[in-house]
């Protein structure tokens, strides 16, 4: 979900809508309300907002039914508290990549499903791949893609090739570039 998550935001830095360095308050400001106004779309795609989930904290949220991405972003901002300073610490959770997924939403004014359909799934052809919840949830970027192997080979395919699948341009280069560069 996490590559995926952001190949997808790497198609709104293609088209200017949006940089890697924005800060995320420019799209959510309750962000700004809570000491997170620091936090870019970068930190966001690599892990590093700096906002810690500890199991204490995450257990009952896991049983929390958010209806949209929106309730549960907005859940991140005022629930979790910032453990260090943004890109200094590495913590792997889903929260960087759906906090990026919400700002996709608020840019383009559509679901992150269908975002990742229109503009990676269906280019790629990964015809069993989906964001969508069949329980009626909210999308969950980070967690919420079910895909098969050959679906994720095409994926990959059209990384390595600078962003090409089947004769069309799904990635810029530069942004294939960034992306690798982005989670290592």
């Amino acid at each position: 979900g996490d590559w995926m998550t952001a190949a997808l935001v790497m198609t709104f830095v293609d088209e200017g809508k949006l940089s890697l360095d924005d800060k995320v308050t420019q799209y959510i400001p309750l962000f700004g309300k809570y000491m997170k106004g620091y936090i870019t779309i970068r930190n966001c795609l690599s892990n590093t907002t700096g906002i810690k989930t500890d199991e204490s904290v995450e257990k009952p949220l896991a049983k929390v039914r958010y209806e949209t991405l929106e309730d549960m972003v907005n859940t991140y901002a005022n629930k979790h508290d910032i453990a260090t300073n943004p890109g200094t610490e590495f913590f792997y959770s889903s929260l960087g990549p759906n906090i990026a997924g919400r700002v996709l939403e608020i840019i383009s004014k559509k679901t992150f499903g269908r975002l990742m359909m229109d503009r990676i799934i269906r280019p790629c052809k990964m015809r069993a791949t989906s964001f969508v919840n069949e329980d009626g949830g909210a999308d969950d970027p980070s967690n919420g893609g079910r895909s098969c192997a050959n679906d994720y080979i095409n994926f990959l395919t059209m990384l390595l090739n600078k962003g090409m699948f089947d004769g069309k341009r799904v990635l810029s280069e530069k942004a294939v570039g960034e992306l690798e560069t982005a989670q290592f």
